[in-house]
């Protein structure tokens, strides 16, 4: 069962990409607007908004997850497989193939 849900949470995913990206464009617009008289960005102040890319990206993965009451983890080996094994996630949808199945097969 809980792999039909990170399987689908893969559907959700993308909802919550589009709105942790908004959030990101508006820190960003918002550090702009409080220094406006720096025309460039420092590395560190990359460095930062890079690795909170990153974490927006596994936020929502885990909130896909929990929105159907799995793990982010479970849904992150999900995404891998669905890269690596596209034709696996309509098994799995199904119930058909667990991942923890889908994982040997595809190796």
């Amino acid at each position: 069962m809980d792999s039909k849900k990170a399987a689908l949470a893969l559907k959700l995913e993308p909802h919550f990409a589009q709105q942790a990206r908004k959030n990101q464009l508006a820190s960003l617009k918002q550090f702009a607007d409080n220094k406006p008289h720096e025309g460039i960005l420092e590395k560190d102040t990359v460095n930062a908004i890079l690795h909170e890319r990153t974490s927006f990206e596994k936020q929502t993965i885990s909130q896909a997850g929990k929105t159907l009451g799995t793990g982010g983890r479970y849904v992150a080996e999900a995404q891998r497989i669905s890269k690596e094994a596209p034709e696996l996630i309509p098994q799995i949808e199904r119930g058909e193939v667990t991942i923890q199945q889908a994982k040997q097969i595809r190796q």
